[in-house]
């Protein structure tokens, strides 16, 4: 699609459609802040290790990517509470918005609801007379948003929440309705989790965990014919969010545009996905018209590839029925082969993951793609990230309970973009003539 030129006004009322992300704040097990994740991710690092009795749960050994320096012993509500205070303190700080210079009532929250903890019942079961820590961080889903604004003093509306690994997709997308409809001036839009003793043997019963026999790094084999399952992962991302149009208007420096939001659902089964990949490919056509993209305009879709047989085909099956057999610009990957499964908060950090693809011309490889799902031609990027210009991306989550949810990004006008900042000497970056294909 042709971009067209636009009179000073006619600019300002498309600014007024879009929002900006003008902070990005993220914990994973391979960075303890944004930066720091990100240069791991182009070195393709693992976060994933093999725990004995994960999550305190006997005889459960598993591999997962744990935040390690966080307290191993605190329950996993509190953990996951404070990777998120963590990352909206890093994202806010990213903005450079003045706290004290704004009204706070006008400054939102939209945090995805993180799992609770047994450890409040087993210090009452052990009849303590004081339980160890506070029975809402572990009961109440939606701590971790009050958390947040408490510790920052925001009293604009808050939003919480629970739709399975698309929670904190979801929540950007209530955020960027929050703004446009006025409710707010900013918003921090996010999720968090950590790994939870029930979550473990729930997933584990069910088969979708990648089992103890495997070396731990290469557990998650996201679109591998050899795949094994997911592997649960723990970490927080916390974007800030603001008009488009109020951003340029404060001179704030901005990862990327979000023109366009789409939801729908999958309405057969709460764990199975249809594999034809129909309802996905719907999800995809609506968030291209709501953009007004041709599909040839993407450059880069970062796919929820969680390593499971579903979903896999699931999403390469409705890739390929909208994109195309084999676009030589496009390429999608996933990341949660190095930083796992990170359910409630999946979806905000890989889509911050794609922002700085944006900001930095990077799009990072799937780790462990080795021989491809034989789907379609769509380029996986096995093993290795690619050196390319991101100019319109797609962040997709599907998730149990059929829900699908899909954010479209695009670089801002030159002025405003983030500056991009040069790679890690030690990235891993595939030859531009090479591409990892179906068999």
């Amino acid at each position: 699609m042709k971009q067209l030129r636009l009179y000073a006004g006619e600019q300002e009322a498309e600014d007024a459609l879009s929002v900006a992300v003008t902070g990005i704040g993220m914990v994973s097990s391979i960075g303890k802040n944004r930066e720091e994740m990100w240069r791991s991710l182009q070195r393709g690092e693992q976060g994933c290790k093999l725990y004995h009795d994960i999550a305190g749960v006997p005889g459960l050994h598993l591999p997962a990517a744990h935040c390690d320096w966080i307290d191993p012993q605190a329950p996993c509500s509190e953990r996951a509470i404070e990777m998120a205070t963590s990352a909206a303190g890093e994202a806010l700080s990213d903005s450079h918005i003045d706290l004290d210079a704004i009204d706070r009532s006008r400054f939102a929250l939209a945090v995805s609801a993180h799992f609770g903890d047994t450890q409040f019942l087993t210090d009452q079961v052990n009849h303590r007379s004081e339980p160890s820590h506070a029975w809402w961080n572990s009961w109440l889903p939606n701590t971790g948003c009050s958390r947040i604004a408490q510790k920052f003093n925001l009293t604009g509306a808050k939003l919480c929440h629970s739709t399975a690994c698309a929670s904190s997709l979801i929540s950007v997308v209530m955020a960027v309705r929050q703004l446009l409809d006025q409710q707010c001036d900013y918003i921090i839009a996010g999720g968090m989790d950590a790994v939870q003793p029930l979550l473990c043997a729930a997933f584990h019963r069910m088969g979708v965990l990648a089992p103890a026999g495997v070396a731990p790094g290469e557990a998650c084999k996201p679109f591998d014919r050899g795949r094994n399952g997911f592997v649960l992962g723990e970490g927080a991302a916390m974007l800030v969010l603001e008009r488009t149009s109020e951003a340029k208007r404060r001179g704030a420096r901005i990862y990327g545009e979000i023109v366009a939001t789409q939801l729908l659902a999958e309405a057969a089964h709460v764990t199975s996905l249809d594999e034809s990949g129909l309802p996905l490919s719907r999800l995809l056509n609506g968030l291209l018209r709501r953009a007004r993209w041709q599909p040839r305009m993407v450059d880069y879709i970062n796919a929820h590839g969680t390593g499971t047989e579903q979903n896999d085909r699931n999403e390469l099956s409705a890739v390929t029925n909208v994109f195309g057999e084999h676009p030589d610009h496009l390429a999608l990957s996933s990341v949660k082969g190095m930083i796992g499964h990170t359910i409630n908060a999946a979806g905000s950090l890989e889509l911050a993951t794609t922002l700085m693809a944006m900001r930095d011309g990077y799009r990072p490889g799937t780790r462990n793609l080795i021989d491809r799902e034989p789907i379609g031609n769509i380029d996986c990027l096995g093993n290795e990230g690619s050196k390319s210009s991101v100019d319109h991306a797609i962040k997709m989550s599907v998730a149990f309970g059929g829900h699908l949810a899909a954010v479209a990004i695009q670089k801002s006008s030159f002025e405003n973009q983030r500056a991009a900042e040069p790679l890690d000497p030690a990235a891993r970056i595939r030859p531009s003539s090479s591409q990892v294909r179906a068999a």
